[in-house]
């Protein structure tokens, strides 16, 4: 009996979602709370230092996350080699990150000791970093509950933490070292959970092998940076351009709109070890399926959508407050950019799978291009409304519009991703 491809797909699907669900709702409330308790002005400050270390957070991962789940999805490759390069190499990128960060915060905010304070303790963790790659062994083992339960289990204690804070009148700089906490624990909870299902050899370095990997990840290491970079420069803007206040009200809505993207990242996850041997052994079926994908994609993020329109009202008023108001009318804009990230998900998958890692590439250099371009324009005039709207088309012109030149066949299979079967004959 022929067993459905998309059953394995599910199942995974199941464990990641009770991560990003977790996620999801523990961070919308206590992240609320957080705000609330610290008003727009300070999470405005919080926010920004965040927003700052994404960009090195993302240089240090060295684009591997989507090189290593192709590689370790395969039942010919060498596990433990590609572990142990991979965590040698990032260990030293997240000390060199944690150093230049500290360094790049002295240089774009001088004299603003908090700033640095914050940084500092928000940056050590990077070096815990690492420990995503035992997320991505168990992921290319369809062992997922290996690495939900250490997740969720570290996520829920910070939360704890966290809220232990709020009802202690903390300080700022305290809110900062939670993210450091959940690092660590994240990392010793993962670590035991690895030694109960461990590679059958000792993780261990070759250098023709790290010439490989980042000969894969360099494309993606900068489009990764260009990815985060248009992510987030609309929050580093808005700082400069309408100040921290301004900046908190839009921070604060962020979660509520961005939330929804572990459907998208959780479905792509468990696809991938599927999509991988369709692609090597059936390519006309690994086609159809990327189709399948896109279909499932749009519908989701169109849900997701018309959902949060209607909820963002009551939604803001229950768990923000009065002084945060002003972030419903952004949340019903900013949402509609889940169209095109849940798009840009999948055709990421997509061209990893293929090994055309430089479209990946142009498609980020040209987001981030049209991101600068657009906050640029639209914040000093409209402020949070503005980011929120450069945001929407930003996403659109990387993840779809692009593809009409780089990959036409997925521009067609996005564009016709409403309907099912729109495949045949590609």
């Amino acid at each position: 009996m022929t067993l459905n491809p998309w059953r394995v797909v599910a199942s995974n699907t199941v464990w990641l979602a009770a991560d990003r669900m977790t996620r999801m709702l523990l961070g919308v409330i206590v992240g609320a709370w957080v705000a609330r308790h610290l008003g727009p002005d300070r999470f405005g400050s919080l926010a920004y230092v965040v927003a700052f270390l994404a960009i090195f957070q993302s240089a240090t991962s060295l684009g591997l996350d989507m090189v290593l789940a192709r590689e370790l999805a395969r039942p010919s490759g060498d596990a433990s080699a590609t572990l142990g390069t991979s965590l040698r190499l990032r260990l030293g990128a997240s000390l060199v990150g944690w150093l230049a960060a500290c360094g790049a915060m002295v240089l774009s905010r001088p004299g603003d000791a908090e700033a640095l304070l914050l940084t500092a303790l928000m940056a050590v963790g990077l070096l815990f970093q690492p420990a995503d790659l035992l997320d991505l062994w168990f992921q290319s083992q369809n062992q997922n509950w290996r690495a939900v339960l250490p997740r969720i289990l570290s996520f829920m204690l910070v939360s704890g933490l966290r809220v232990g804070l709020i009802l202690n009148d903390a300080p700022l700089w305290t809110f900062a070292a939670a993210y450091l906490v959940e690092s660590a624990l994240a990392l010793f909870f993962l670590g035991v959970s690895y030694f109960s299902f461990p590679t059958t050899a000792r993780w261990h370095w070759q250098r023709e092998r790290a010439r490989a990997l980042m000969g894969d990840a360099w494309p993606l290491l900068f489009s990764g940076l260009s990815t985060v970079i248009y992510m987030r420069i609309d929050q580093l803007l808005l700082r400069t351009l309408s100040g921290e206040r301004e900046l908190g009200l839009y921070s604060a809505m962020l979660p509520f709109s961005q939330a929804w993207h572990f459907i998208a990242t959780t479905i792509c996850a468990s696809a991938t070890p599927l999509l991988v041997n369709l692609h090597d052994q059936e390519p006309a079926a690994f086609m159809r399926r990327v189709a399948d994908l896109f279909t499932l994609m749009f519908w989701s993020s169109l849900l997701v959508c018309i959902a949060m329109l209607f909820a963002a009202r009551p939604l803001v008023s229950w768990l923000l407050g009065n002084e945060y108001q002003g972030s419903a009318q952004v949340l019903a804009l900013h949402v509609f950019s889940n169209i095109p990230v849940f798009l840009g998900v999948a055709q990421a998958r997509y061209l990893s799978i293929v090994g055309n890692t430089r479209a990946i590439l142009i498609q980020a250099l040209c987001g981030m291009a049209a991101s600068i371009i657009l906050n640029l324009l639209l914040i000093p005039r409209y402020g949070a409304m503005g980011a929120a709207a450069s945001g929407v088309g930003a996403y659109f012109i990387s993840a779809v519009l692009c593809n009409a030149v780089l990959e036409p066949k997925i521009f067609i299979m996005q564009m016709m991703s409403w309907k099912r079967n729109h495949a045949e004959g590609h």
